[in-house]
């Protein structure tokens, strides 16, 4: 039984090879993998004129000098095609060279014609990557860094799908797989997200990186990744100031503060979010707020100083914030101090003398003064400074500077307060108000009562002076200084 005729033609371009012009001759090979397509044949020409040998040799080493032309390989009628239109064949490269072989002399020329092309990764369940790496890294706290690339193909029709578009919808399920692979409890930040294509877009290479995070973005528990936020930093200082207290006997209920300064800075998906403003206010400064007293332990908090800084071009948010945090929310802190002055008194008598102007200097009535001067820092709203402030003056620990005067109600809150008023707080004596309002950061009241003249007879001179600050975010100081013991006597 004879064996079938089998004929093979190469088509590229406009040119076949096998039959006609161009003679295949052996050896040839056709060499088809998942990823490459080599074809090598040597093809001959010959001539009755060296003209017409020059023509045709001319025309084929021209036609295999030129990429990208379409390729069907034609087996006995089957026909196979390769082309970039149909994202069958990417990169289609022709080469060719001229044999320098004896028998082929005077009106026959051989060559060599050689055709490379990228296939498309289209086996199913690859979903047109064709590779792929994924590496794990861990940074020395333990927190999980995941790094993956590869290269996505276009894909052949109809409809043709290129690279890139491949690339954007196939990308997030795998990288979603991948982190599955590594850790399928763990919440991941992107930190890098690159990708490039050739400019026929037959392919597209990528690379993703991937931070765990370990800390919630946000006020929430859970999720810790908050959408929209990544590549976020948050630094906390708790500093313990630990003020001397020189009442401790007396005050046992003080809350030391903590100074807290907490910086931060994230990057925000401008696709997400655009307004930096209403993301610091509602998201951020909460968020830097919490992790402030996490840190130093305490639920109440004064914000000293609030600065976020947006960089609007790059969709940016860089802020800072230092605040002071209690663990309760009554008297935080207390000071005494006593000063103590003395003016020694002098008289002149006359001299009886020559000089009817000459003057003895004697010993005459002294003035001593003890001034003790208290401070308090009082965690709370003006009401609650003012009910405090009222409660300390009036306690028992400072009787001996009360001179027999009755509990006094203090002025009401806010705009009640005229600043130009002196009204009559009893029969002791007129006492002073000034009030100072600077909205709606800070509120300052001034309660005082001038000192009573005293007497000879070493009667004391009283005089209070109350200093109630208010700040917005909950933090009050209370100062308080008297001028308790003003006694006069004789040397």
């Amino acid at each position: 039984m004879s064996a079938p005729t089998r004929t093979l033609k190469i088509k590229y371009g406009g040119t076949t090879l096998g039959g006609g012009d161009y003679l295949l001759h052996m050896p040839y090979f056709i060499d088809i993998s998942y990823r490459r397509l080599t074809i090598e044949c040597h093809v001959v020409i010959s001539e009755s004129s060296l003209s017409t040998l020059k023509t045709k040799s001319d025309a084929l080493e021209a036609q295999f000098r030129t990429i990208r032309q379409n390729i069907q390989i034609d087996m006995s009628g089957n026909q196979t095609d390769y082309t970039e239109a149909a994202a069958t064949a990417f990169n289609i490269t022709p080469s060719i060279t001229k044999v320098q072989d004896t028998k082929f002399t005077g009106l026959s020329r051989e060559y060599i014609c050689r055709i490379e092309a990228d296939l498309p990764s289209d086996a199913v369940g690859d979903n047109g990557l064709k590779e792929s790496t994924a590496s794990l890294d861990l940074n020395p706290n333990g927190q999980k860094v995941l790094t993956i690339s590869g290269i996505y193909t276009a894909q052949p029709g109809p409809p043709v799908v290129k690279a890139r578009a491949q690339y954007l919808d196939k990308i997030e399920a795998f990288s979603d797989a991948q982190k599955t692979l590594v850790d399928a409890g763990a919440e991941w930040d992107t930190l890098v997200d690159t990708s490039s294509n050739d400019t026929k877009d037959f392919e597209c290479s990528f690379q993703r990186v991937f931070q765990e995070i370990i800390v919630s973005q946000s006020t929430l528990a859970s999720p810790l990744d908050f959408t929209g936020i990544s590549d976020d930093n948050l630094i906390v200082v708790a500093k313990d100031t630990n003020p001397g207290d020189s009442l401790s006997a007396e005050i046992t209920d003080v809350s030391r503060p903590i100074d807290v300064t907490v910086g931060y800075s994230a990057s925000i998906d401008i696709k997400l979010i655009t307004d930096l403003n209403a993301v610091w206010k509602d998201t951020i400064r909460p968020y830097m707020i919490a992790e402030g007293k996490k840190a130093a332990g305490g639920d109440f908090i004064a914000v000293i100083s609030s600065d976020p800084g947006f960089n609007i071009s790059k969709n940016l948010v860089d802020a800072n914030l230092v605040m002071r945090v209690y663990t309760s929310a009554e008297l935080i802190g207390s000071f005494i101090g006593t000063a103590r002055r003395e003016s020694k008194g002098i008289r002149f008598v006359p001299v009886h003398g020559t000089n009817p102007h000459s003057k003895i200097i004697l010993p005459a009535a002294a003035i001593m003064m003890q001034v003790k001067t208290y401070r308090f820092l009082i965690f709370g709203n003006e009401t609650l400074a003012r009910s405090k402030a009222l409660t300390l003056i009036e306690s028992p620990s400072y009787a001996e500077h009360q001179e027999g005067r009755s509990p006094q109600t203090l002025p009401a809150q806010g705009g009640a307060i005229d600043p130009l008023a002196v009204p009559d707080f009893g029969a002791d004596g007129g006492d002073f108000i000034e009030f100072d309002r600077e909205e709606p950061e800070v509120r300052t009241i001034r309660i005082g009562k001038p000192a009573t003249a005293a007497a000879a007879s070493g009667a004391a001179g009283v005089s209070e002076n109350v200093e109630v600050t208010t700040y917005s975010e909950k933090i009050t100081s209370l100062y308080v200084a008297r001028p308790a013991q003003a006694s006069v006597f004789n040397l």
